[in-house]
């Protein structure tokens, strides 16, 4: 009886914390003393025109936790301004941010993008003071391909053979990640984008296919992570997310998995009966609750 008591009570404390923070997000989303200050364009390795970062401050003095933000798009599309909205949302809340563009295919043909978020989220860790960012508290979010280069990120920041070669050096490990709609195993699948993207197929590149893969990467220490996916995502689906999350919790590791219901890659439930809307599942208020209570756990509140 005791363990059955102690559950519920664990159950009503979380429901009470998720509602305090519902409070707080409203509040901070609505009532926001200033909007945060913008840089865009900050260049994290000079020696390609598409790694650069945008920056939302909030405009307040310290050293702040801050969220790296990776975009989408099959590493063939997308730009930094995808999260702009996301991005604002979070600075207003508190949080510095840094919205990250990467080589696209064919220039980021694997490993290269990788080695270009690895350099960005190298550079924000040297670069800290000067933008108010606290190093050790810099978690890292993605979605899509963005989402399956936030998790290499927290699988193999410190894989010396495909280590970045920028000014910054390699990363630290990030604080912690949220992988959105990731794919976490390449191995076995050999589709055309996913050829292109890793050079050829496995029986032509099986390193690759190896490396590139997070899941393939799991173990011990790893920073702890939110993956989230939506339950209609027909795209990447649900069961590689369930059994990261598992590989992840088995090496020892904190890992929570969300599945939005009904929610698809680019298609997400609306919030009546049988309504759907353009947009992502990270960015649905259940997501939105998740992602403020997982990064005041880990890199902590502003």
């Amino acid at each position: 009886m005791r363990k059955t008591e102690q559950a519920c009570g664990t159950v009503t404390r979380r429901w009470q914390r998720l509602r305090a923070l519902a409070f707080t997000v409203l509040v901070s989303g609505a009532a926001a003393c200033s909007a945060p200050r913008e840089i865009e364009d900050v260049s994290y390795d000079a020696r390609f025109e598409r790694t650069k970062l945008d920056l939302y401050l909030p405009d307040e003095d310290g050293l702040r936790p801050t969220v790296m933000l990776i975009h989408g798009g099959a590493w063939k599309y997308g730009d930094k301004g995808q999260m702009r909205r996301m991005a604002r949302r979070l600075a207003r809340s508190g949080y510095a941010v840094a919205s990250v563009n990467y080589r696209l295919l064919p220039a980021g043909r694997f490993p290269r993008n990788f080695q270009d978020v690895a350099c960005a989220l190298a550079f924000l860790q040297l670069g800290a003071d000067e933008y108010g960012i606290d190093p050790a508290r810099i978690a890292v979010l993605g979605y899509s391909a963005g989402g399956h280069l936030t998790a290499m990120l927290g699988m193999s920041w410190d894989d010396s053979t495909i280590a970045p070669d920028c000014d910054a050096g390699p990363p630290t490990a990030p604080a912690a990640i949220v992988p959105g709609a990731a794919v976490y195993d390449f191995r076995g699948r050999d589709h055309a984008l996913v050829i292109d993207y890793l050079g050829g197929s496995e029986s032509e590149v099986p390193d690759n296919f190896q490396l590139a893969s997070p899941m393939a990467q799991i173990g011990p220490g790893r920073p702890p992570a939110l993956l989230i996916t939506g339950g209609a995502d027909w795209f990447v689906g649900i069961d590689d997310t369930r059994e990261m999350g598992a590989g992840l919790r088995a090496a020892g590791n904190s890992a929570e998995v969300l599945t939005l219901a009904g929610g698809g890659h680019l298609l997400t439930a609306g919030p009546d009966p049988g309504d759907v809307q353009f947009g992502v599942s990270i960015e649905t208020p259940e997501a939105w609750l998740a992602l403020i209570d997982f990064l005041e756990r880990t890199v902590g509140a502003p």
